[in-house]
Order: C-alpha cells, then structure tokens, then sequence
C-alpha cells in the first residue's frame, strides 16, 4: 500500500487511497460476509467489518467508533501514511450491505498528525 500511495501527488494520495479502499472493502463484503442474514448496526460492526479489519491491523472498536491501535498504513517520519485506505475499505464493505448502507464514517484522528492512533466514529440510524 505504500507503494501504490507513494504513486500519488500528495493532493491526489488521500482520494486515491479511499477509493481503492472503497472498492476492496466491497468486494470483500460480497465475496466473504454477504452470505447469509443481512446484520444491522451495530451487530455488523461487531460481527463482521471489526474481523475484516483485522486482516489489516490491530483494531479497539466501540458500536460508534474504530480505532487502529497499530496500524501498518499509519505511516510514520518519512512513510506515506496510507490510513485513508483503512476509512475507504470501511465505508465500501458497509455500503455493499443492504442494512448498513446508509452508515456515515468520519475520520477523527490520525497517528500522522501526531494523534497516539487513527480513529474513526461511525453514524448509523438505530431501528
């Protein structure tokens, strides 16, 4: 991811990296999660998109925020942080389940802006 982020202007990397991220995270929705009983939020926060995560890095999660405790696309002194990749995946594996599309994430913190991790709320309506 590095690589691929590094490929980028620093005004195109941010853009670039979410919707890459955007498109992994649906397709891993629609090849590993979609089977069976769509989840509501917040059990699929819980039971599906924090063990997706995982695969990515290390990841404290509440029903109304993730945080990336140690993240390699956190990047750190002269490495390209590729944390935008993280919130795209997240926002495309919720968007491809029917009862999660309407989730809004917000970046609230980044390890590369001096912030001890990254860290991102998630907005969902209870029903």
């Amino acid at each position: 991811m590095q690589a691929y982020g590094s490929s980028f202007g620093a005004e195109a990397r941010d853009q670039a990296l979410f919707e890459a991220g955007r498109r992994i995270g649906a397709f891993n929705y629609a090849k590993e999660w979609s089977f069976g009983s769509p989840l509501k939020m917040p059990s699929a926060l819980r039971r599906a998109l924090i063990p997706a995560l995982e695969k990515f890095a290390k990841v404290d999660a509440s029903d109304t925020e993730v945080r990336f405790t140690d993240s390699p696309y956190c990047g750190s002194g002269n490495q390209v942080h590729c944390c935008e990749f993280l919130g795209g995946f997240m926002q495309g594996f919720l968007d491809a389940g029917p009862l999660t599309k309407n989730t809004k994430l917000q970046k609230v913190a980044c390890s590369a802006k001096g912030c001890a991790h990254c860290g991102y709320t998630v907005a969902y309506a209870v029903e």
